[in-house]
């Protein structure tokens, strides 16, 4: 637990040991980890979804949410913003604001894209998504925030401080890849390999795209 002394929120942890990932968020949002495991076609998922109360989303248009891409090939980082924003193409009245190709996330070389789209039930949203490409395991991590477009500016402190302070820790993947399916984790609860090549779905079931422009959850 932690405080931001600028605006006085209290901030938890949420830790994900099977994928290595920590970050903090706020006390007053709610985590949810996706309950149903994927079909063995799955290449991206979400690790887990964080959202603010409904006094301050009145409308459930945000969400914060962490993923994971197993990619096909190897591929640079500038290859992989690429494919993302043209993937992005696709969603209504799609706009792209900014491209940094110079940014960080738990210190490890990153992209972050900023735009707007408007979903399905006609919301205009405006969205950031920051992300990483793990060489060693061939996979990606996402970073992916998405609100009304009046109501970003009010999120993007907090929101900030949460990319801010996410940690991944790479190398549990790898060691994990090697375990066989006997392994026994300490709290006696066993890790098949199937589990973890098993992908979750997103919440809004989209095969491909954090911010499809289908209603968000």
């Amino acid at each position: 637990m932690s405080n931001n002394n600028d605006s006085n929120i209290i901030f938890l942890t949420y830790e994900n040991p099977i994928y290595g990932i920590n970050i903090e968020y706020p006390s007053s949002w709610t985590y949810q980890e996706p309950e149903e495991e994927s079909s063995a076609n799955t290449t991206i998922f979400s690790i887990v979804d964080i959202a603010p109360p409904i006094y301050e989303d009145p409308n459930v248009a945000t969400n914060f949410q962490i993923g994971i891409e197993n990619l096909q090939n190897p591929i640079s980082l500038d290859q992989y913003a690429r494919t993302v924003i043209n993937s992005y193409r696709g969603n209504l009245n799609f706009s792209l604001i900014s491209v940094d190709d110079n940014s960080t996330l738990s210190g490890r070389p990153a992209y972050e894209i900023i735009f707007t789209d408007v979903t399905e039930d006609g919301i205009e949203r405006k969205s950031i998504e920051r992300g990483t490409v793990d060489e060693v395991n061939n996979r990606a991590y996402y970073i992916a925030f998405n609100t009304e477009t009046s109501m970003y500016e009010k999120f993007l402190p907090v929101v900030q401080t949460m990319i801010d302070s996410v940690q991944l820790n790479t190398s549990d993947m790898s060691s994990m890849e090697n375990l066989d399916s006997t392994t026994t984790l300490d709290n006696d609860s066993s890790i098949t390999d199937n589990m973890l090549d098993d992908a979750i779905p997103f919440l809004d079931e989209q095969p491909s795209l954090p911010f499809s422009s289908s209603p968000s959850s």
